[in-house]
């Protein structure tokens, strides 16, 4: 049983909704490890703020904050973080983030919760549009056996003070108050779900802000907003011995979906490879692109990347808690048009020290108006590592037989002593034949 619990809450009302995040399923063998049935992902932050203030033109980008992540392989310990006075003025700010990413190859399943207390947005810009609520907490849950599920929980919500009614449980991409924002240019989300296209993924956010196309016209000072906020962020996805499925858990199917390849299937440490991905717009409106993510295994170093996304990713590229990379990218103009597909490359070399495996990328994209939508892990390659050369065994020299030992008399070796003796005896014989 994979089990973790978000660390001690500073308030009473977090201890009171504290979730704990649970995985079942035994851990995997180290021996395992190495050779998984299946991969999976897991990514979970409190706020992120990816915005740009047109009046001045500043852009005003914060986050992700109190990040995490899990992937398998290699299977490790769940990863948590938690972050306090969280402040991203002038558009949003937090008192308490706790966060949690799990992944189970062999329980071919994974997790991600995000919880973020007396949180803030818009606020800082216009007194008559602040959103505050208490709690967001979000979870995202994905196994092989069941449907990609989802779920927010929120607490007092309220909007310029006015308490917004909700129901106990708030169903998924649930709009607040679109009479009151869309004419000013905002889509508010509240439990925005979107399942992954091949039904093994899920990203689900508690509160998503989408100011995108010419921008949000605020009613303080003619202020122009343009970007996204992202309060309580759950991410996760896996892949499937038996092929990725087609289950969304009874939500519509995405309005973005992705496809990636490698250009190769196999690579060692060491080795460059380069990946294709590709981003659909399935739905009947115009994506404007916010951000574009390549989320990277563990095992690869970015490189470079290029296409109509751009080639200027984030520097220095943010490093996962799981050791992986993200390759982030933030266009200006890009838009995806209904029907129509764009495509990005990726260049990257499997790092010295990859363990060996089979490893897969995940992708997300921040669309505005449409949301926030993520694949499940994609483009499977195997890491392997060489085996070190066995030298062949070197027979140990034979020395050779020491030569037998006489005993010794009289100081001569008695062979030496005997050799005399009988050169004397031949001599004297000779004298006395000469003499006869």
């Amino acid at each position: 049983m994979v089990v973790f619990v978000f660390p001690r809450r500073v308030s009473s009302l977090l201890l009171a909704a504290a979730v704990p995040l649970v995985l079942g399923g035994a851990s995997v063998p180290a021996a395992a490890a190495a050779t998984p049935t299946t991969g999976a992902f897991a990514e979970a932050y409190g706020l992120s703020v990816d915005t740009t203030l047109v009046a001045g033109n500043v852009p005003v980008a914060v986050g992700p904050l109190a990040p995490t992540a899990s992937t398998c392989p290699p299977t490790g310990a769940p990863k948590t973080a938690q972050l306090v006075n969280v402040p991203a003025d002038p558009v949003a700010d937090a008192d308490v983030i706790d966060s949690g990413a799990a992944t189970d190859c062999a329980g071919q399943k994974s997790m991600a919760s995000a919880q973020t207390t007396n949180v803030d947005a818009l606020g800082g810009l216009a007194a008559a549009l602040a959103i505050h609520a208490d709690v967001l907490t979000s979870t995202a849950k994905v196994s092989c056996s069941a449907a990609p599920s989802g779920s927010t929980v929120v607490t007092n919500l309220t909007v310029a003070g006015t308490p917004v009614p909700l129901p106990a449980t708030v169903a998924p991409n649930t709009e607040v108050l679109p009479q009151v924002f869309n004419p000013l240019g905002l889509r508010v989300i509240l439990n925005e779900q979107h399942p992954a296209a091949s039904g093994r993924g899920i990203v689900v956010n508690g509160l998503h802000v989408i100011a995108a196309a010419t921008g949000a016209a605020l009613p303080v000072g003619g202020t122009v907003l343009r970007g996204d906020v992202v309060v309580s962020h759950a991410f996760a996805g896996v892949v499937c011995p038996g092929g990725p499925g087609s289950a969304t858990g009874g939500l519509p199917k995405p309005d973005i979906t992705f496809d990636k390849s490698s250009s190769v299937s196999t690579a060692t440490r060491g080795q460059a490879l380069t990946y294709t991905a590709t981003v659909t717009n399935t739905s009947t409106t115009p994506c404007e692109v916010l951000r574009f993510i390549d989320h990277l295994a563990p095992a690869f170093d970015l490189v470079s990347t290029a296409g109509p996304f751009g080639t200027a990713f984030d520097k220095p590229v943010p490093v996962r808690a799981d050791g992986g990379a993200d390759a982030v990218l933030r266009p200006t103009g890009l838009t995806i048009a209904p029907g129509k597909s764009v495509a990005q490359t990726f260049d990257v070399t499997v790092k010295g020290n990859a363990a060996p495996g089979t490893y897969f990328n995940s992708l997300e994209l921040y669309c505005g108006p449409n949301g926030d939508f993520a694949s499940g892990p994609l483009a499977p390659v195997t890491v392997t590592v060489p085996a070190a050369p066995v030298a062949a065994p070197v027979a140990a020299p034979v020395a050779a037989p020491a030569a037998p030992q006489l005993p010794r008399t009289g100081g001569l070796p008695l062979a030496l002593g005997g050799s005399a003796l009988l050169v004397t005896a031949g001599y004297a014989l000779r004298r006395r034949r000469l003499a006869a």
